[in-house]
């Protein structure tokens, strides 16, 4: 179990310079443990880097540091690796899409995020995406930042 999880948005706020950059820092710093990563959020971490790395919104000297320092709060125990429950997570994911996507429009990463959260306990979902936001809320989590 986690106390907290992260959507990409959160974990791109964490390693980039950008607007929600201090508030994920003060965020993260107030979980009373370490937070849980998937390979998930390894895949969209990577993913959302190299995608501003082409659309030449960061620099490859800011890819490479941000790479870096991922890879030093995995070894300083700031990120922990978890174990994704896939079979919880997918019935969870069907069921928030049954239930939530005609009413909010929900995005298929948005449901596996909110879906996994869900599926290994946590309590606090980290994001600053509106509609994930909302999904999250819905489901019963508590929203930060």
């Amino acid at each position: 179990m986690t106390t907290g999880y992260a959507d990409s948005s959160f974990l791109v706020a964490l390693y980039l310079p950008e607007a929600h950059a201090a508030a994920a820092q003060r965020s993260l710093q107030r979980l009373p443990q370490p937070l849980g990563v998937t390979p998930l959020h390894e895949l969209e971490l990577r993913n959302a880097l190299r995608l501003r790395r082409f659309r030449r919104e960061i620099n490859e000297a800011e890819y490479q540091a941000a790479l870096a320092d991922w890879a030093a709060d995995h070894a300083a125990g700031i990120l922990a690796p978890l174990p994704v429950p896939w079979p919880a997570t997918w019935r969870e994911a069907e069921r928030l899409s049954a239930t939530q996507t005609p009413a909010l429009g929900c995005r298929s990463l948005d449901l596996l995020h909110v879906a996994c959260a869900l599926a290994m306990g946590a309590k606090t979902f980290l994001t600053f995406d509106d509609r994930q936001r909302q999904l999250a809320q819905v489901a019963g989590l508590k929203v930060k930042p």
